[in-house]
């Protein structure tokens, strides 16, 4: 294949549609080592992707980053609560709480979405500390404006309440999270003297 040849060639090969990279000469015989595009760890491979379409495009575009395919397949949807009551009163006393602790990004978004179409904002935790299950949280968290006070180096919530319990007795903590949240942790603080209550933001 030649420059002169490569139109026609390139014509005929019915598979091909554009865009096309054609390489033309000596460079088109290098090692295999070069193939870097198809040499990639995913190359090829088709990946069901199941979280929920909030926190599916980030994965979607490392895996693609791959080499892979990803098939986007939420098997989840979160829903905010049908009532708000509770969660309101509890908004509007939030000063109560020593800790606020948000165990995802989810609950960080619902949460503070609520607080602001109530007409309250970040001043509502001025007496607050701020907790966050993970760096992937404390960034949602950042996005309204707030900074989390305490958060693991490795996401989980036993890393968390390890970090929490040894000034957790007499404390008052307000854990916003799923409705199928973990209770271990939120027990291990409970025995060792701290009140806790429980948001359920989203299902």
């Amino acid at each position: 294949c030649t420059l002169g040849t490569v139109s026609q060639i390139m014509s005929e090969l019915r598979s091909f549609r554009p865009p096309v990279i054609a390489i033309v000469g000596e460079v088109a015989g290098a090692p295999l080592e070069m193939d870097w595009f198809t040499n990639r760890p995913l190359s090829g491979i088709r990946l069901l992707v199941t979280s929920s379409e909030s926190t599916a495009t980030k994965l979607q575009s490392l895996i693609s980053e791959e080499g892979g395919i990803a098939v986007v397949e939420p098997a989840m949807k979160i829903m905010p609560p049908a009532l708000w009551q509770e969660i309101d009163d509890i908004m509007h006393n939030i000063g109560r709480f020593d800790w606020i602790v948000f165990a995802s990004t989810h609950g960080v978004d619902i949460f503070l979405q609520r607080l602001w179409d109530k007409g309250l904002d970040g001043r509502a935790f001025k007496s607050n500390r701020i907790a966050c299950v993970g760096e992937s949280t404390a960034t949602g968290l950042k996005r309204w404006g707030l900074l989390s006070d305490c958060t693991p180096n490795e996401a989980g919530i036993g890393n968390l309440v390890s970090l929490l319990l040894p000034e957790c007795s007499g404390k008052r903590y307000l854990f916003v999270r799923t409705a199928t949240g973990k209770q271990l942790g939120i027990d291990a603080l409970v025995a060792a003297g701290a009140s806790v209550e429980l948001s359920l933001i989203h299902i």
